[in-house]
């Protein structure tokens, strides 16, 4: 079970936060909001969140993702190794699209 934190976070970061619900304020909801030691505000925004918050949990570590993902057909079909074309089975042999024959 996670528990949440009260009051003021120590340390500028992102926040996993539960905060009542603008509709049903007796009830609430978990959204990500980032510390930045005065105000809380919306991730990848210059807005500040306007709600109160009362619970968080955090600074959360972020993971950066690699800037090029490889594509499925990057991970699962062999290349040629000449021209990086996909190979296949054919009656002749391994071989890629561009006809080099013989390719294994």
């Amino acid at each position: 079970m996670i528990e949440y934190d009260q009051g003021t976070p120590a340390e500028i970061g992102v926040y996993a936060c539960r905060v009542p619900m603008v509709k049903m304020p007796s009830l609430c909801e978990d959204i990500f909001l980032m510390w930045d030691g005065t105000v809380w505000g919306h991730l990848g925004s210059d807005q500040i969140y306007r709600g109160e918050v009362p619970f968080f949990v955090g600074p959360l570590r972020r993971v950066r993702i690699p800037q090029r993902v490889p594509t499925l057909h990057e991970l699962f079909i062999t290349p040629c190794p000449i021209c990086r074309s996909p190979l296949f089975d054919s009656p002749s042999g391994v071989v890629c699209s561009n006809g080099h024959g013989g390719v294994e």
